[in-house]
């Protein structure tokens, strides 16, 4: 079992350092996979955005290999999946919650909290 942890984190990693260059990630900041087309990305994006968070797109359809290292590491299986530093958030609903908000219309609720 120890193995195949190794061999998960070891391509997570091998998958992240490969997108850093390109796509600029940082690990440490708000991240948002996202699929093309993808209604629930739209509306986590527009959750975010009107809470103020800068937060960086990764397009899954690009990066393949790591969309399935972090669909292991994180026992995730659908897009939007948002990672604030290392720890996921979840997808569209748990956005919402995150920040108090019913819907992407809903002013109300609250700021970033880390």
């Amino acid at each position: 079992m120890h193995g195949i942890f190794s061999d998960l984190e070891e391509k997570t990693m091998s998958a992240i350092n490969n997108i850093k260059a390109i796509e600029g990630y940082d690990p440490s900041g708000v991240t948002v996979f996202t699929r093309e087309n993808c209604i629930y990305c739209n509306a986590a994006k527009a959750v975010l955005e009107r809470a103020g968070v800068v937060y960086r797109e990764i397009p899954i359809g690009s990066y393949a290999e790591l969309w399935k290292a972090i669909c292991l590491k994180y026992k995730w299986k659908g897009a939007p999946l948002i990672l604030m530093g290392d720890k996921p958030v979840g997808g569209f609903p748990e956005i919402c919650i995150h920040f108090g908000r019913k819907s992407i219309f809903d002013t109300a609720g609250r700021s970033m909290g880390m």
